[in-house]
Formats: structure tokens, sequence, C-alpha cells
């Protein structure tokens, strides 16, 4: 998440027209973002765009855009 952040702080001020997404293995998405509280606090307060894949199936599952006009 730390690097996602300072990722995010550099593309605010230079790349204002770009959504910076992180990459998430679906059942790392599942077991963290989706069973843990805690893991579900972080991605609603938060909004991070999120991108879910299956890695064996070389597919996109899940896009998880927020809108972010708050921030």
């Amino acid at each position: 998440m730390g690097q996602y952040f300072t990722y995010l702080a550099v593309m605010s001020r230079n790349y204002r027209d770009r959504v910076l997404y992180i990459a998430v293995h679906e059942d790392i998405f599942t077991d963290i973002f989706e069973e843990e509280p805690l893991g579900k606090l972080i991605l609603e307060d938060y909004k991070i765009p999120l991108i879910v894949f299956n890695p064996k199936r070389e597919v996109i599952v899940r896009w998880i855009l927020w809108n972010n006009t708050d921030r």
C-alpha cells in the first residue's frame, strides 16, 4: 500500500488525467478485501482502484473503479 500511495502522490501532480490501479490476484482479493474487515475498510475509505485478475486463465475478472472526485 505504501508504494501505491507514493506513486499516487507523484501521478496526482504530474498526470492528473490518469488513474492508478493496483492489480490483485483474485485469491488475494477474496482473502484481503472481501473476507478481512480491515481490508474492506481500507478499500472503502481510500477508494483504491483495483484490477482483479486470474493468472491461470489470463483474464481480468473484475475492475473496481471508484468515483475519486472527493479526493
